[in-house]
């Protein structure tokens, strides 16, 4: 009977020590960082396909990577340049009775644009998600929404905000696999290299 037992102490700890192991190696699997990925190791006969891929993998992937960071630090990982943004979200506080004034939410920091005015169902972008958000009303003094441009006075309200979190445009895959699927991207290429 002691023996029984004793087999039956030994198998249950065996396997108590065994699912113990694996949460260590999967939580270490899980804690791994990323790296970050040039758009040169994204290689395909696609150049659109390259770069969404990069986007991807690099700005929604990879988003906890850049939690706690500068918005300066992703706009130097964006790798091309920002040319200006696609749009901005504002933060507003639901019944406010105290006149808690309006935060910049984010900003979608666009990289190429496809159609005669930015759209975020197309364009290729980044987002930033801020910790603090600033007042809004502060960002639209130094923000031209008509022509949208990132100008150094909005480089020099933008660069030093903390980052929460950042993702690419949530449409790429979608757009990405709809191409593939109707065989249409390098057709679209095509048009791209002829404009």
């Amino acid at each position: 009977m002691k023996t029984i037992q004793f087999i039956l102490f030994t198998v249950f700890l065996n396997l108590s020590v065994g699912q113990i192991q694996a949460q260590i190696k999967t939580q270490e699997e899980v804690q791994k960082p990323l790296r970050y990925k040039s758009l040169s190791s994204f290689k395909s006969n696609a150049q659109i396909s390259d770069t969404l891929q990069y986007l991807e993998y690099n700005f929604s992937e990879r988003q906890n990577q850049y939690q706690g960071k500068k918005v300066s630090d992703v706009i130097n990982d964006i790798g091309f340049p920002v040319n200006y943004i696609v749009e901005y979200a504002v933060v507003s506080v639901l019944h406010n009775v105290d006149n808690t004034p309006d935060k910049l939410g984010s900003l979608s920091l666009g990289i190429k644009q496809f159609d005669t005015v930015p759209s975020p169902l197309s364009d290729y972008y980044v987002t930033i998600i801020f910790i603090d958000p600033p007042k809004i009303d502060d960002f639209l003094k130094v923000f031209d929404f008509k022509n949208r441009k990132i100008t150094p006075d909005v480089y020099e309200f933008i660069k030093d905000m903390e980052v929460s979190a950042v993702t690419s445009n949530p449409y790429i895959p979608v757009k990405r696999e709809k191409l593939k699927k109707e065989g249409k991207i390098n057709e679209l290429l095509k048009e791209k290299e002829n404009e």
